[in-house]
């Protein structure tokens, strides 16, 4: 089980911090609030695989979205 301020998804979370991008940035790309992101990435709301195939097509292209987007 997930610690409570563990991050679902711990490779984008490291990748969003290691190439100093905003999460704001990636919010206003999927024209949705910094505090949704926020909370698709906690795990509190759901992220679609519409959501997760534009990060991964927009920012994160070089990685294998299927390691991007691994759970903990």
């Amino acid at each position: 089980m997930r610690k409570k301020n563990t991050p679902l998804y711990p490779v984008l979370e490291q990748e969003i911090r290691d190439r100093h991008i905003k999460k704001r940035e990636i919010a206003e790309s999927l024209y949705i609030s910094q505090d949704s992101l926020s909370r698709k990435l906690r795990g509190t709301r759901g992220l679609s695989l519409d959501e997760a195939i534009a990060v991964h097509e927009w920012w994160f292209m070089d990685i294998p979205i299927e390691i991007l987007f691994q759970k903990e």
